[in-house]
């Protein structure tokens, strides 16, 4: 999935990055104290079952490790544990734990007492409780994953004190309350996966400053808003998700604006007014779904400009008018989905010209005529509904 190579493309270049960074920064603690706060964590982690093994089983102290004579043989403490990077003075900058079977809450960990954390993932695990207010001390994090856990309560309003940050990591949690604000501080933020969780309110008009932003994922959620204008100024934006909300009011006139737009999914929402015209300038976009929602008037001709377009789906609104012609020359589509409308007129003959199209359905319309004999040439559908028109 597109998703997962820029997530891991993005973390490998964080590594290299924090490495240089951070590689000669002197911090307050020795290594030995880091290495005591990342156990005395470990030692509140829960064990699956008392049969299990505890968890992280490198992260130990020989039993010389006190002996001062034996420094030579701890040099390695904490850097060669599991999960653990350091830089070149052996302070800690990196800990990937990502499902690692770890349980337990965020709020034995001492955050200010590692300094130079620059990656801090414990995606894919089974923590739970709220996110402390202290992560914020981790000044240097350009990347926080914290997703696919138990997690619940508010996103710490702090969470914009971490100006540092690239990629923010919040998704299949329980969290709730609404997005803070101070997110739009976040001037760097590339990745903001939000999806799947409680969340209520609106979506700040404050991202639309994060100018850097690539993905933005809020889907599955209860936000219950208009869409921001703001948003529209993100020009570097490639992926926008904010499907499974309350959303209602127009869709923005400057969604053009989105020059790099490869997917837009804004299905399962209640947005109302007419598709603008200005989203036939999205010229690299693949994926285009505004289906379930209260759309109504024609679907505009510049659609027939998108001529990258894998999937459009507009199904259950209340679009009316004519099919545009325009879309025959849409040659990769795959998708064209425009049931339970209320369009009017006939079949345009020029959707014969989708080579590529597996599923046509036109079903649940007004529409009327015969079917053109150019669908024939559709050697790759499998499936054609046009029933109940």
């Amino acid at each position: 999935m597109a998703m997962s190579f820029f997530k891991v493309l993005s973390l490998v270049s964080i590594v290299v990055m924090a490495m240089l960074h951070s590689s000669f920064d002197v911090t307050s603690l020795s290594v030995n104290e880091e290495a005591d706060v990342l156990l005395n964590w470990k030692a509140t982690l829960q064990n699956e079952t008392q049969a299990t093994q505890p968890p992280l089983p490198s992260w130990t102290l020989p039993n010389y490790a006190t002996n001062s004579s034996n420094n030579q043989n701890t040099s390695s403490i904490p850097c060669s544990w599991f999960g653990i990077s350091c830089n070149q003075a052996r302070s800690v900058i990196g800990l990937n734990l990502t499902n690692s079977g770890l349980k337990g809450t965020l709020h034995g960990f001492s955050f200010s007492s590692l300094p130079n954390l620059a990656i801090l993932d414990l995606s894919m695990n089974g923590l739970f409780g709220t996110v402390p207010i202290e992560i914020s001390n981790l000044s240097k994090l350009t990347l926080l994953d914290l997703s696919f856990n138990k997690l619940l309560g508010e996103i710490p309003s702090q969470i914009g004190l971490l100006t540092n940050l690239e990629d923010l990591h919040l998704a299949e949690n329980q969290l709730n309350g609404s997005i803070p604000p101070g997110t739009g501080q976040l001037k760097s933020l590339t990745f903001l996966s939000l999806y799947a969780n409680d969340l209520h309110g609106r979506i700040p008009a404050s991202l639309g400053n994060l100018s850097k932003l690539v993905c933005l994922l809020l889907n599955n959620n209860f936000l219950s808003c208009s869409i921001p204008a703001s948003l529209c100024n993100l020009n570097n934006l490639v992926y926008l998700y904010p499907h499974h909300n309350q959303l209602y009011g127009s869709v923005p006139r400057e969604i053009g604006n989105l020059s790099n737009l490869v997917e837009l999914n804004m299905k399962n929402n209640s947005p109302t007014g007419h598709i603008p015209s200005s989203i036939g300038s999205l010229e690299k976009l693949t994926w285009l779904h505004i289906y379930d929602n209260l759309l109504f008037g024609s679907n505009p001709p510049e659609i027939g400009n998108l001529k990258s377009l894998f999937s459009l789906s507009f199904q259950f609104n209340n679009l009316s008018g004519s099919i545009p012609t325009s879309l025959g020359v849409l040659s990769n589509l795959t998708v064209l989905h425009l049931n339970g409308n209320l369009l009017s007129g006939t079949i345009p003959k020029e959707l014969g010209n989708l080579k590529s199209l597996i599923s046509l359905q036109l079903d649940a319309n007004q529409l009327n005529g015969t079917v053109p004999i150019s669908l024939g040439n559709l050697s790759n559908l499998e499936v054609l509904f046009l029933c109940d028109n």
